[in-house]
C-alpha cells in the first residue's frame, strides 16, 4: 500500500481501501506481461479496423466539404 501511495500521493483514502482490498498493489510483472502479449495482437487489429473506418469517414467528410464549397460558391456567384 505504501508503494502505491508513494507513487500516487493524490489517491483518496476511499480509493486506497479498494486497492488494498482487491490486491491491486500486488500485481506481478509476469501477469502484466502475460496480459500484454495475450491481448496486444487483438488490440492492434481492432485499432487498425478503427483507423480504416476513420479514414473512410474523413474521406467522405472531405468530399462533402468540397461539394458544399462548390454549392455555396455557385449560390454566391449566381445573379440575384
Amino acid at each position: 500500500m505504501n508503494r502505491v501511495l508513494n507513487m500516487q500521493p493524490d489517491i483518496k483514502l476511499s480509493n486506497s481501501r479498494k486497492i488494498v482490498d482487491n490486491g491491486y498493489d500486488t500485481v506481478s510483472d509476469e501477469i502484466i506481461w502475460s496480459t500484454t502479449i495475450t491481448h496486444l495482437p487483438s488490440l492492434k487489429g481492432e485499432i487498425e479496423i478503427l483507423l480504416k473506418e476513420l479514414y473512410r469517414l474523413v474521406y467522405k467528410l472531405n468530399i462533402y466539404f468540397k461539394l458544399s464549397v462548390i454549392i455555396i460558391k455557385g449560390f454566391l456567384d449566381a445573379p440575384v
